[in-house]
This record gives structure tokens, C-alpha cells and sequence, in this order.
């Protein structure tokens, strides 16, 4: 069993430096129910601080 955290979990949707290596790991792996609450937070500050998700900038609204 392959136990990711939110880190993780976080640096693969915003496709950080080494996000695809990621991927071999976040295949069929599990985490704490509150994984969610934490990397939402984590995509929160990065739009904030105004980073992008991967090429794309991230969006919440329509503009």
C-alpha cells in the first residue's frame, strides 16, 4: 500500500518541478480523508501568490 500526502498530492496537480515522476506513486495509492481540505488549501495560496498550473494560469472565476 502507497500512502501519499498532501504535499505530494499538491505538487502533481500543480505540476511542480518533478511532478511526473509523481505519477508512478499516486496510481492506486491512499491518503487521510482530510487530504482534500489541505491540498485544496495549498492550490488557494499558490493562486494567490499568483502561480500557474503548469503553462495555464489558475482561474476560479469566469473573467
Amino acid at each position: 500500500m502507497i500512502v501519499i500526502d498532501a504535499s505530494a498530492l499538491t505538487a502533481f496537480i500543480l505540476k511542480e518541478p518533478g511532478w511526473q515522476s509523481l505519477s508512478k506513486y499516486i496510481m492506486n495509492s491512499v491518503s487521510v480523508d482530510h487530504i482534500i481540505k489541505e491540498v485544496m488549501n495549498a492550490i488557494w495560496k499558490a493562486q494567490v501568490r499568483g502561480s500557474s498550473l503548469g503553462n495555464t494560469p489558475l482561474s476560479f472565476t469566469n473573467r
